[in-house]
Protein backbone atom coordinates (compact mmCIF):
# COMPACT_ATOMS: atom_id res chain seq x y z
CA UNK A 1 0.00 0.00 0.00
CA UNK A 2 2.83 2.47 0.97
CA UNK A 3 4.10 2.17 -2.38
CA UNK A 4 0.87 2.60 -4.09
CA UNK A 5 0.61 5.74 -2.13
CA UNK A 6 3.98 7.03 -3.47
CA UNK A 7 2.89 6.32 -6.95
CA UNK A 8 -0.32 7.68 -7.20
CA UNK A 9 -1.33 10.18 -4.47
CA UNK A 10 1.97 11.60 -2.57
CA UNK A 11 2.67 14.23 -4.76
CA UNK A 12 -0.64 15.19 -5.10
CA UNK A 13 -2.22 15.83 -1.55
CA UNK A 14 -0.58 17.57 1.63
CA UNK A 15 1.88 16.27 3.55
CA UNK A 16 2.12 14.79 7.05
CA UNK A 17 -1.54 12.94 6.04
CA UNK A 18 -2.51 9.93 7.77
CA UNK A 19 -3.40 8.14 4.96
CA UNK A 20 -3.54 4.40 6.05
CA UNK A 21 -6.11 5.57 8.62
CA UNK A 22 -8.44 5.24 5.68
CA UNK A 23 -8.08 2.06 4.94
CA UNK A 24 -7.68 0.74 8.45
CA UNK A 25 -11.29 2.28 8.94
CA UNK A 26 -12.90 0.47 6.39
CA UNK A 27 -11.49 -2.62 6.82
CA UNK A 28 -13.17 -2.35 10.62
CA UNK A 29 -16.40 -1.77 8.99
CA UNK A 30 -18.65 -4.79 8.71
CA UNK A 31 -20.07 -3.11 5.21
CA UNK A 32 -17.45 -3.67 2.09
CA UNK A 33 -18.88 -0.24 0.85
CA UNK A 34 -17.75 3.15 1.72
CA UNK A 35 -18.84 6.63 1.30
CA UNK A 36 -15.20 8.37 -0.42
CA UNK A 37 -16.22 12.23 0.46
CA UNK A 38 -17.51 11.53 3.71
CA UNK A 39 -14.38 9.48 5.14
CA UNK A 40 -11.91 11.62 3.36
CA UNK A 41 -13.51 15.07 5.44
CA UNK A 42 -12.49 12.88 8.75
CA UNK A 43 -8.91 12.57 7.40
CA UNK A 44 -8.61 16.30 6.08
CA UNK A 45 -8.34 19.64 7.77
CA UNK A 46 -11.86 21.29 7.77
CA UNK A 47 -10.97 23.90 5.53
CA UNK A 48 -9.58 21.29 2.69
CA UNK A 49 -10.65 21.80 -1.09
CA UNK A 50 -10.13 18.52 -2.82
CA UNK A 51 -8.89 19.46 -6.23
CA UNK A 52 -9.69 17.48 -9.48
CA UNK A 53 -6.56 16.03 -9.95
CA UNK A 54 -6.11 14.81 -6.29
CA UNK A 55 -8.94 13.11 -6.64
CA UNK A 56 -8.70 11.54 -9.69
CA UNK A 57 -5.47 9.95 -8.14
CA UNK A 58 -7.56 8.81 -5.13
CA UNK A 59 -9.46 6.98 -7.07
CA UNK A 60 -6.50 5.57 -8.97
CA UNK A 61 -5.24 3.97 -6.04
CA UNK A 62 -8.51 2.64 -4.81
CA UNK A 63 -8.87 0.78 -8.53
CA UNK A 64 -4.83 -0.67 -8.16
CA UNK A 65 -5.50 -1.59 -4.66
CA UNK A 66 -8.50 -3.28 -5.95
CA UNK A 67 -11.35 -1.77 -4.73
CA UNK A 68 -14.66 -0.80 -7.53
CA UNK A 69 -16.47 2.26 -7.98
CA UNK A 70 -20.55 0.62 -7.02
CA UNK A 71 -21.93 4.43 -7.32
CA UNK A 72 -25.11 4.65 -8.87
CA UNK A 73 -25.13 7.69 -10.42
CA UNK A 74 -22.80 9.66 -12.89
CA UNK A 75 -20.44 12.21 -11.18
CA UNK A 76 -22.52 15.37 -13.27
CA UNK A 77 -25.57 14.70 -10.84
CA UNK A 78 -23.17 14.37 -7.59
CA UNK A 79 -19.60 14.52 -6.09
CA UNK A 80 -20.46 11.62 -4.07
CA UNK A 81 -18.64 7.92 -4.47
CA UNK A 82 -19.61 4.60 -3.24
CA UNK A 83 -16.50 1.72 -3.29
CA UNK A 84 -16.50 -1.40 -2.69
CA UNK A 85 -13.73 -4.03 -1.48
CA UNK A 86 -16.10 -7.12 -2.18
CA UNK A 87 -14.99 -9.82 -4.41
CA UNK A 88 -18.70 -9.20 -6.08
CA UNK A 89 -19.04 -5.72 -6.54
CA UNK A 90 -21.87 -5.78 -9.30
CA UNK A 91 -24.20 -6.87 -5.94
CA UNK A 92 -22.74 -3.89 -4.03
CA UNK A 93 -23.87 -1.88 -7.39
CA UNK A 94 -27.49 -3.31 -8.15
CA UNK A 95 -28.10 -2.72 -4.16
CA UNK A 96 -27.32 0.26 -4.16
CA UNK A 97 -29.24 1.31 -7.51
CA UNK A 98 -32.30 -0.10 -6.04
CA UNK A 99 -32.17 1.57 -3.43
CA UNK A 100 -31.72 4.80 -4.93
CA UNK A 101 -34.43 3.71 -7.96
CA UNK A 102 -37.01 3.83 -4.81
CA UNK A 103 -35.93 6.63 -3.17
CA UNK A 104 -33.61 5.41 -0.14
CA UNK A 105 -30.61 6.82 -1.17
CA UNK A 106 -29.97 10.43 -2.86
CA UNK A 107 -26.96 11.97 -4.34
CA UNK A 108 -27.27 14.91 -2.46
CA UNK A 109 -25.65 13.95 1.29
CA UNK A 110 -26.38 15.50 4.72
CA UNK A 111 -22.74 16.99 4.70
CA UNK A 112 -22.66 18.63 1.39
CA UNK A 113 -24.86 22.00 1.38
CA UNK A 114 -27.85 20.60 -0.62
CA UNK A 115 -29.52 23.73 -3.38
CA UNK A 116 -32.48 21.87 -3.29
CA UNK A 117 -32.96 21.98 0.88
CA UNK A 118 -31.66 25.52 0.63
CA UNK A 119 -34.52 26.42 -1.91
CA UNK A 120 -36.81 25.08 0.17
CA UNK A 121 -36.19 26.25 3.45
CA UNK A 122 -35.38 29.69 1.79
CA UNK A 123 -38.74 29.64 0.07
CA UNK A 124 -40.47 28.41 3.50
CA UNK A 125 -38.66 31.20 5.43
CA UNK A 126 -40.38 33.78 3.09
CA UNK A 127 -43.71 32.37 3.53
CA UNK A 128 -42.83 32.99 7.18
CA UNK A 129 -42.24 36.34 7.24
CA UNK A 130 -45.13 37.10 5.44
CA UNK A 131 -49.25 37.15 6.17
CA UNK A 132 -51.77 35.60 5.77
CA UNK A 133 -53.76 37.39 3.15
CA UNK A 134 -54.09 37.45 -0.66
CA UNK A 135 -50.92 40.23 -0.64
CA UNK A 136 -48.95 37.81 1.46
CA UNK A 137 -48.37 34.23 1.28
CA UNK A 138 -50.53 33.44 -1.35
CA UNK A 139 -48.65 36.22 -3.38
CA UNK A 140 -45.18 34.46 -2.92
CA UNK A 141 -46.17 31.12 -2.89
CA UNK A 142 -47.91 31.56 -6.53
CA UNK A 143 -44.72 32.07 -8.27
CA UNK A 144 -44.29 28.31 -7.52
CA UNK A 145 -47.62 26.76 -6.85
CA UNK A 146 -48.78 25.49 -10.42
CA UNK A 147 -45.16 23.98 -10.95
CA UNK A 148 -45.16 21.29 -7.77
CA UNK A 149 -48.04 18.73 -6.74
CA UNK A 150 -49.58 19.72 -3.80
CA UNK A 151 -48.14 16.82 -1.79
CA UNK A 152 -44.74 18.01 -2.42
CA UNK A 153 -45.71 21.39 -1.60
CA UNK A 154 -47.51 20.41 1.81
CA UNK A 155 -44.75 18.61 2.54
CA UNK A 156 -41.94 20.90 1.97
CA UNK A 157 -43.49 24.27 3.28
CA UNK A 158 -46.27 23.00 5.89
CA UNK A 159 -49.07 24.82 3.62
CA UNK A 160 -52.51 23.77 3.80
CA UNK A 161 -54.56 22.97 0.62
CA UNK A 162 -56.32 25.80 0.79
CA UNK A 163 -53.58 27.81 0.49
CA UNK A 164 -52.13 26.26 -2.40
CA UNK A 165 -55.61 26.46 -3.77
CA UNK A 166 -55.68 30.50 -3.78
CA UNK A 167 -52.18 31.17 -4.30
CA UNK A 168 -52.91 29.08 -7.80
CA UNK A 169 -55.92 31.03 -8.58
CA UNK A 170 -53.94 34.00 -7.52
CA UNK A 171 -50.78 33.10 -10.23
CA UNK A 172 -54.03 32.79 -13.10
CA UNK A 173 -55.92 35.99 -12.18
CA UNK A 174 -52.91 38.80 -11.32
CA UNK A 175 -49.61 36.72 -12.81
CA UNK A 176 -46.77 34.72 -10.80
CA UNK A 177 -45.64 36.37 -7.48
CA UNK A 178 -47.42 39.77 -9.16
CA UNK A 179 -49.11 42.34 -6.98
CA UNK A 180 -53.45 42.08 -7.15
CA UNK A 181 -55.16 43.77 -9.67
CA UNK A 182 -57.31 46.64 -8.70
CA UNK A 183 -60.73 46.16 -9.09
CA UNK A 184 -62.34 49.05 -11.07
CA UNK A 185 -65.19 50.78 -9.28
CA UNK A 186 -67.91 50.55 -10.57
CA UNK A 187 -71.26 53.08 -10.40
CA UNK A 188 -74.82 52.39 -11.01
CA UNK A 189 -77.32 54.27 -10.82
CA UNK A 190 -81.11 54.38 -12.02
CA UNK A 191 -82.19 55.26 -15.41
CA UNK A 192 -85.02 57.51 -15.22
CA UNK A 193 -88.40 57.21 -17.79
CA UNK A 194 -87.01 59.37 -19.80
CA UNK A 195 -83.45 58.10 -20.16
CA UNK A 196 -85.38 54.55 -20.91
CA UNK A 197 -87.20 56.40 -23.61
CA UNK A 198 -84.37 57.78 -25.48
CA UNK A 199 -82.76 54.26 -25.43
CA UNK A 200 -86.08 52.25 -26.91
CA UNK A 201 -86.38 55.03 -29.52
CA UNK A 202 -82.25 54.54 -30.23
CA UNK A 203 -82.96 50.88 -30.31
CA UNK A 204 -85.76 51.05 -32.65
CA UNK A 205 -83.60 52.78 -35.23
CA UNK A 206 -82.80 50.74 -37.92
CA UNK A 207 -79.67 52.35 -38.78
CA UNK A 208 -77.95 51.40 -35.27
CA UNK A 209 -79.83 48.06 -34.74
CA UNK A 210 -81.00 44.90 -37.00
CA UNK A 211 -84.19 42.88 -35.62
CA UNK A 212 -83.90 39.54 -36.08
CA UNK A 213 -86.91 38.02 -37.80
CA UNK A 214 -87.59 34.91 -36.19
CA UNK A 215 -85.81 34.88 -32.66
CA UNK A 216 -87.25 36.27 -29.92
CA UNK A 217 -86.50 36.91 -25.97
CA UNK A 218 -87.73 34.27 -23.54
CA UNK A 219 -88.45 36.50 -20.62
CA UNK A 220 -89.94 39.79 -22.56
CA UNK A 221 -90.78 38.38 -25.79
CA UNK A 222 -89.69 41.04 -27.75
CA UNK A 223 -87.31 40.23 -31.22
CA UNK A 224 -83.47 39.71 -30.16
CA UNK A 225 -81.96 42.96 -32.04
CA UNK A 226 -77.83 42.83 -33.63
CA UNK A 227 -75.65 45.61 -33.18
CA UNK A 228 -74.90 47.33 -36.48
CA UNK A 229 -71.52 48.39 -34.88
CA UNK A 230 -69.30 47.95 -31.67
CA UNK A 231 -70.75 49.15 -28.47
CA UNK A 232 -67.94 51.85 -27.59
CA UNK A 233 -69.05 53.60 -31.33
CA UNK A 234 -72.85 52.94 -30.61
CA UNK A 235 -72.68 54.66 -27.56
CA UNK A 236 -70.76 57.46 -28.65
CA UNK A 237 -73.41 57.53 -31.26
CA UNK A 238 -76.11 57.85 -28.74
CA UNK A 239 -74.61 60.16 -26.52
CA UNK A 240 -74.26 62.84 -29.87
CA UNK A 241 -78.15 61.83 -30.03
CA UNK A 242 -79.34 62.27 -26.63
CA UNK A 243 -76.84 64.47 -24.89
CA UNK A 244 -77.06 63.61 -20.76
CA UNK A 245 -75.67 66.45 -19.84
CA UNK A 246 -76.78 68.47 -16.64
CA UNK A 247 -78.45 70.76 -18.96
CA UNK A 248 -81.69 71.72 -16.19
CA UNK A 249 -83.74 74.15 -18.17
CA UNK A 250 -82.27 74.78 -21.49
CA UNK A 251 -82.39 78.22 -22.54
CA UNK A 252 -84.21 79.38 -25.49
CA UNK A 253 -80.74 80.63 -27.21
CA UNK A 254 -79.00 77.01 -27.04
CA UNK A 255 -82.35 74.98 -28.07
CA UNK A 256 -83.07 77.25 -31.02
CA UNK A 257 -79.40 78.27 -32.30
CA UNK A 258 -77.63 74.96 -31.04
CA UNK A 259 -79.78 71.83 -30.80
CA UNK A 260 -82.77 72.79 -32.84
CA UNK A 261 -81.21 73.50 -36.14
CA UNK A 262 -79.00 70.74 -36.58
CA UNK A 263 -82.24 68.60 -35.92
CA UNK A 264 -83.82 70.19 -38.57
CA UNK A 265 -80.99 69.83 -41.24
CA UNK A 266 -80.59 66.50 -40.64
CA UNK A 267 -84.24 66.02 -41.15
CA UNK A 268 -84.11 68.15 -44.82
CA UNK A 269 -80.90 65.87 -45.53
CA UNK A 270 -82.98 62.42 -45.00
CA UNK A 271 -85.81 63.71 -46.96
CA UNK A 272 -84.48 65.51 -50.13
CA UNK A 273 -81.26 64.28 -50.47
CA UNK A 274 -81.37 60.41 -52.68
CA UNK A 275 -77.80 59.36 -52.92
CA UNK A 276 -77.05 57.14 -49.81
CA UNK A 277 -73.51 57.88 -49.89
CA UNK A 278 -73.79 61.52 -49.96
CA UNK A 279 -76.29 61.72 -47.59
CA UNK A 280 -74.47 59.65 -45.08
CA UNK A 281 -71.39 62.06 -45.38
CA UNK A 282 -73.73 65.08 -45.30
CA UNK A 283 -74.66 63.77 -41.73
CA UNK A 284 -71.59 62.39 -40.65
CA UNK A 285 -70.12 66.11 -40.86
CA UNK A 286 -73.31 67.75 -39.16
CA UNK A 287 -72.95 65.54 -36.29
CA UNK A 288 -69.04 66.83 -36.09
CA UNK A 289 -69.80 70.23 -36.54
CA UNK A 290 -72.34 69.34 -33.75
CA UNK A 291 -70.07 67.85 -31.19
CA UNK A 292 -67.49 70.48 -32.24
CA UNK A 293 -69.60 73.28 -31.31
CA UNK A 294 -71.18 71.94 -27.88
CA UNK A 295 -67.77 70.66 -26.49
CA UNK A 296 -64.63 71.50 -28.32
CA UNK A 297 -65.48 74.93 -29.29
CA UNK A 298 -64.91 77.00 -25.64
CA UNK A 299 -62.08 75.04 -24.83
CA UNK A 300 -59.89 76.76 -27.60
CA UNK A 301 -60.99 80.22 -25.78
CA UNK A 302 -58.15 81.32 -23.22
CA UNK A 303 -58.85 83.37 -20.10
CA UNK A 304 -56.26 83.74 -16.91
CA UNK A 305 -57.27 83.33 -13.63
CA UNK A 306 -57.77 87.24 -13.03
CA UNK A 307 -60.57 86.51 -15.58
CA UNK A 308 -58.59 88.46 -18.43
CA UNK A 309 -59.01 87.46 -22.11
CA UNK A 310 -55.67 86.17 -23.13
CA UNK A 311 -54.59 86.84 -26.94
CA UNK A 312 -54.66 83.97 -29.36
CA UNK A 313 -53.17 84.39 -33.07
CA UNK A 314 -56.16 82.91 -34.30
CA UNK A 315 -58.91 85.10 -34.70
CA UNK A 316 -62.06 83.05 -34.28
CA UNK A 317 -60.90 82.42 -30.88
CA UNK A 318 -59.45 85.21 -29.67
CA UNK A 319 -61.77 86.81 -27.03
CA UNK A 320 -59.72 90.44 -27.05
CA UNK A 321 -60.78 90.55 -30.94
CA UNK A 322 -64.11 89.71 -30.14
CA UNK A 323 -64.55 92.65 -27.73
CA UNK A 324 -62.66 95.08 -30.00
CA UNK A 325 -60.20 95.35 -27.46
CA UNK A 326 -57.23 93.75 -29.72
CA UNK A 327 -54.40 95.58 -31.97
CA UNK A 328 -52.52 92.62 -32.50
CA UNK A 329 -52.18 90.52 -35.52
CA UNK A 330 -54.48 87.21 -36.38
CA UNK A 331 -52.48 84.91 -38.21
CA UNK A 332 -54.18 81.70 -38.02
CA UNK A 333 -57.19 80.31 -39.38
CA UNK A 334 -58.97 77.63 -36.82
CA UNK A 335 -60.54 74.80 -39.73
CA UNK A 336 -63.24 73.50 -37.22
CA UNK A 337 -64.78 77.12 -37.51
CA UNK A 338 -63.74 77.20 -41.29
CA UNK A 339 -65.72 74.32 -41.24
CA UNK A 340 -69.03 75.85 -40.61
CA UNK A 341 -69.07 78.00 -44.26
CA UNK A 342 -67.76 74.73 -45.65
CA UNK A 343 -70.57 72.54 -44.24
CA UNK A 344 -73.20 74.88 -45.66
CA UNK A 345 -71.31 75.12 -49.03
CA UNK A 346 -71.46 71.19 -49.61
CA UNK A 347 -75.43 71.34 -48.58
CA UNK A 348 -76.20 73.91 -50.88
CA UNK A 349 -74.17 72.47 -53.97
CA UNK A 350 -76.60 69.44 -52.88
CA UNK A 351 -79.49 70.44 -52.45
CA UNK A 352 -82.58 72.37 -53.90
CA UNK A 353 -81.88 76.11 -54.63
CA UNK A 354 -85.42 75.94 -52.44
CA UNK A 355 -83.54 75.28 -49.06
CA UNK A 356 -80.85 78.33 -49.67
CA UNK A 357 -83.25 80.57 -47.49
CA UNK A 358 -83.15 78.64 -44.67
CA UNK A 359 -79.40 77.23 -44.74
CA UNK A 360 -78.26 80.94 -44.52
CA UNK A 361 -81.05 81.87 -41.50
CA UNK A 362 -79.28 78.23 -39.45
CA UNK A 363 -75.75 79.41 -40.31
CA UNK A 364 -76.90 82.94 -38.67
CA UNK A 365 -78.36 81.03 -35.93
CA UNK A 366 -75.49 78.65 -35.38
CA UNK A 367 -73.12 81.61 -35.36
CA UNK A 368 -75.19 83.07 -32.70
CA UNK A 369 -74.94 79.91 -31.09
CA UNK A 370 -70.92 80.54 -30.59
CA UNK A 371 -71.30 84.24 -29.45
CA UNK A 372 -73.56 82.86 -27.07
CA UNK A 373 -71.15 80.19 -25.91
CA UNK A 374 -68.27 82.95 -26.04
CA UNK A 375 -70.18 85.14 -23.26
CA UNK A 376 -71.25 82.22 -21.08
CA UNK A 377 -67.29 81.03 -20.92
CA UNK A 378 -66.42 84.75 -20.25
CA UNK A 379 -68.73 85.22 -17.52
CA UNK A 380 -68.11 82.07 -15.95
CA UNK A 381 -64.09 82.54 -15.90
CA UNK A 382 -65.32 86.04 -14.20
CA UNK A 383 -66.81 84.27 -11.01
CA UNK A 384 -63.83 82.24 -10.53
CA UNK A 385 -61.82 85.25 -10.77
CA UNK A 386 -63.88 86.85 -7.66
CA UNK A 387 -63.36 83.23 -5.99
CA UNK A 388 -59.81 83.45 -6.39
CA UNK A 389 -59.48 87.05 -4.90
CA UNK A 390 -61.65 86.43 -2.28
CA UNK A 391 -60.22 87.08 1.33
CA UNK A 392 -61.08 85.76 4.47
CA UNK A 393 -63.10 88.59 5.84
CA UNK A 394 -64.96 88.87 2.64
CA UNK A 395 -68.00 87.15 1.28
CA UNK A 396 -69.65 86.36 -2.69
CA UNK A 397 -73.54 86.76 -2.68
CA UNK A 398 -75.15 85.09 -6.08
CA UNK A 399 -78.56 85.70 -5.84
CA UNK A 400 -81.32 83.69 -7.83
CA UNK A 401 -84.70 83.31 -8.36
CA UNK A 402 -86.19 79.42 -8.84
CA UNK A 403 -89.23 79.30 -10.28
CA UNK A 404 -91.76 75.88 -10.80
CA UNK A 405 -89.70 73.95 -9.02
CA UNK A 406 -89.90 70.66 -10.87
CA UNK A 407 -87.74 67.14 -11.51
CA UNK A 408 -85.80 68.04 -14.56
CA UNK A 409 -85.38 66.05 -17.51
CA UNK A 410 -82.01 65.72 -19.80
CA UNK A 411 -83.26 67.99 -22.22
CA UNK A 412 -86.14 70.76 -21.73
CA UNK A 413 -86.55 74.41 -23.16
CA UNK A 414 -88.10 77.43 -21.70
CA UNK A 415 -91.08 76.91 -23.26
CA UNK A 416 -91.88 73.64 -21.62
CA UNK A 417 -90.80 74.63 -18.61
CA UNK A 418 -92.69 77.63 -18.52
CA UNK A 419 -95.81 75.63 -18.85
CA UNK A 420 -95.56 73.59 -15.75
CA UNK A 421 -96.48 74.30 -12.35
CA UNK A 422 -94.61 74.21 -9.29
CA UNK A 423 -93.34 76.20 -6.29
CA UNK A 424 -90.86 79.57 -6.59
CA UNK A 425 -87.51 80.29 -4.47
CA UNK A 426 -85.43 83.19 -3.87
CA UNK A 427 -81.99 81.47 -3.36
CA UNK A 428 -78.80 83.03 -2.25
CA UNK A 429 -76.04 81.49 -2.35
CA UNK A 430 -72.93 83.06 0.26
CA UNK A 431 -69.12 82.02 -0.43
CA UNK A 432 -66.94 82.70 1.87
CA UNK A 433 -62.74 81.14 2.24
CA UNK A 434 -61.64 79.81 5.74
CA UNK A 435 -58.41 81.62 6.65
CA UNK A 436 -56.51 78.60 7.73
CA UNK A 437 -57.16 75.85 5.28
CA UNK A 438 -57.95 78.66 2.07
CA UNK A 439 -61.03 76.17 0.93
CA UNK A 440 -64.42 77.32 -0.14
CA UNK A 441 -67.27 77.75 2.40
CA UNK A 442 -70.76 77.22 0.84
CA UNK A 443 -74.01 78.00 2.35
CA UNK A 444 -77.53 78.31 0.29
CA UNK A 445 -80.77 79.84 1.40
CA UNK A 446 -83.51 79.52 -0.13
CA UNK A 447 -87.19 81.80 0.81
Amino acid sequence: MKSLYDYHLKRRTISNLNWHQFFLDWLEQESPVVELYSQLQILYPKNHKFGDRELRARQSMLRDAGSHNVTPWSNKESEYQFWSRSSQPEQDRATLQQLSKIGFLTSASIYMPNKTKTFWSSFRRALDDNKQNCDGKRRVLSIIADEFSYSKLETNLNVGRHTISESRKHARINGYGAPLLEKPVIHRIKLKEEMLSQFESFFADKRNVNMSSYKTDNKSGLPVLYLQDHKQALWKKFHEQFPNEDLGGLCTTCNECGYSVFAEIEKIIESHVTDPGIRKELVNDSQILKRYLHRDYTKQLQIDDMGNAIHIPCVSHCLRHAFGDCNQDHPKICQSCESLFEFFVKLQNNLDIMHYQDFEEYKKQLISFMSHHTLNTYLNAQLNSNLLQLDSDEALLIVDYKMRILPKSARETKSEFFGKRGWSLHSILIYTKNSETQNLNIQAFDH
